[in-house]
């Protein structure tokens, strides 16, 4: 009895002491995992995206450093090829007594408006004041079919009222000769200057126009003398039936006289008995009832007298 009692105590103690042990390591093995789960796990990370930038800066950096090392090269090579350029200095050369250069004074001149200025119209005004267009050539000139020394040229209008004046003048018979018509600018420069060549500049100037300033140009004026041309671009030419007929009806046919005597100061030429202008029958009609030597500057207050230079 005593020895059952004995082995159920050993026993006991043992499945007591087994159990300790057993529950020991359990817990040493739950103490090993906790331990182990608390501990960092360490991993790698991609660089952040501000040491990337600052890489790429500092790449950057060393390149344009290697850039910046490389140009002065350039441009001490550019400074040696241009100091290696000799450049000739200017040979001072002894003066020569030289005559002094005339300058021409560069005039531009004035223009008017409306009908004034536009070369197709009949009141258009070419004087020492206002030019017209160099090149202009009217469209309309045609051969007048009147007595002439030459072949004459006119606008159309023109000559159909010069033709129809010598009709009349020969009815009464007074023969009437054309003496000169238009003329282009390069001619009236070949004219002008051979009466530069011949008289001097002042001279010239008060009995041929500069080329661009004849009334001639016009293609509305025409130089008329009388059938023998004895008087013709001569101020007798006033005296002879031809000049006074011409004077006493040339504005029933359109015409003017263009040049007046006592007029110079206003149209800037020499008196002029053979020159007459056409602006038609109703202008120069009543140009003529303010005097018949009326010019057209007076009639239509446009300014006139000699050239500006």
């Amino acid at each position: 009895m005593r020895k059952r009692k004995m082995t159920t105590l050993y026993l006991m103690t043992g499945v007591l002491v087994l159990s300790l042990l057993i529950g020991l390591l359990v817990h040493y093995h739950l103490s090993v995992e906790e331990t182990a789960s608390k501990e960092p796990v360490v991993q790698e990370k991609e660089p952040e995206k501000e040491e990337v930038q600052k890489e790429n800066q500092e790449e950057k950096k060393e390149e344009n450093q290697e850039e910046k090392e490389d140009e002065p090269e350039e441009e001490e090579t550019e400074q040696q090829e241009q100091e290696n350029t000799v450049i000739d200095d200017p040979v001072e050369e002894e003066p020569v007594d030289q005559e002094p250069v005339q300058k021409v004074p560069v005039y531009t001149p004035p223009t008017l408006s409306g009908e004034f200025s536009d070369p197709y119209s009949l009141l258009v005004v070419a004087n020492k004041k206002y030019a017209l267009d160099y090149y202009f050539e009217p469209t309309d000139l045609r051969v007048v079919n009147a007595a002439g020394n030459r072949t004459h040229y006119l606008r159309d209008c023109a000559a159909s009222a010069l033709e129809s004046m010598f009709a009349a003048a020969a009815q009464e018979g007074i023969t009437l000769v054309t003496c000169s018509s238009y003329r282009s600018a390069s001619y009236q420069a070949s004219l002008y200057n051979n009466y530069v060549a011949m008289y001097g500049t002042a001279t010239a100037d008060t009995i041929s126009a500069r080329p661009g300033y004849s009334d001639h140009q016009t293609g509305l004026a025409a130089d008329i003398g009388d059938h023998d041309q004895a008087t013709v671009f001569t101020q007798a030419m006033e005296y002879t039936v031809e000049g006074q007929w011409l004077y006493a009806h040339a504005h029933e046919y359109g015409f003017i006289l263009r040049y007046p005597k006592g007029k110079e100061w206003i149209t800037g030429y020499s008196f002029e008995p053979w020159h007459y202008r056409y602006v038609g029958v109703d202008y120069a009609t009543a140009i003529y009832n303010v005097s018949p030597d009326c010019t057209l500057e007076e009639y239509f207050g446009i300014e006139g007298g000699d050239y500006a230079y």
